[in-house]
């Protein structure tokens, strides 16, 4: 066993490249893959006024990320669980969309969520590793990345028995947040471009008391 205390910095930096250029070409395959829900998803935030989010735990942090920069695009944005959040579809003078970011498609509060905005007629937009969950199934349009989930572990058993074991790229699903993160970073900067949004407008929106 090496010592723990040995540091090396070309073994500290192995895991990225491993990590992020075997993501980053598995990202762009299956954008490709999925152009026309890649264009639908992006109109139908396009044409929204107001962007509710919603996701749970790690996925929540991609997700607010996302939510301050589309604040930055011009957007009205609201994460469903906040306390100062209104409810959706109930302006009529504001088109609502709601956004929903989970690996597995299975965690019930954003599952509830979807449902909610679908009995409002409001369009559910998803990034999801599973198109068969229910909430790949509620959704209005949705891009699914092919992606290790925290959850995977229990589905993977069988598999384990042909093939034996095999040491994940990462742990506990950080592909498949690693991946929503960069397309919904894609989607943004789309966003951005199509609204005609500068830096300057961008910088103006960003919040001045931190």
């Amino acid at each position: 066993m090496e010592d723990f205390f040995k540091f090396d910095i070309n073994k500290f930096v192995a895991p990225a490249q491993k990590f992020f250029e075997v993501w980053t070409d598995e990202i762009i395959e299956e954008l490709k893959k999925q152009s026309e829900a890649v264009e639908n998803f992006t109109n139908i935030l396009l044409k929204a006024d107001r962007i509710f989010l919603s996701a749970k735990g790690r996925s929540g942090l991609v997700i607010s990320y996302t939510g301050i920069r589309l604040g930055h695009a011009g957007y009205e944005v609201f994460e469903v669980d906040h306390p100062l959040s209104p409810p959706i579809g109930r302006d009529k003078t504001k088109k609502d969309v709601l956004f929903i970011i989970s690996g597995s498609g299975r965690t019930p509060p954003v599952v509830y969520a979807a449902k909610i905005a679908k009995e409002n007629g409001i369009p559910v937009l998803v990034i999801t590793s599973d198109e068969d969950s229910l909430l790949g199934k509620l959704a209005t349009e949705k891009i699914v990345t092919k992606s290790r989930t925290k959850d995977t572990r229990e589905i993977e058993w069988e598999r384990i028995q042909l093939e034996g074991p095999k040491e994940p790229l990462s742990y506990l699903g950080s592909e498949s947040e690693y991946k929503a993160f960069v397309i919904s970073e894609l989607i943004v900067n789309f966003l951005h471009k199509r609204r005609g949004v500068t830096e300057d407008d961008a910088k103006n929106r960003h919040k001045n008391i931190e």
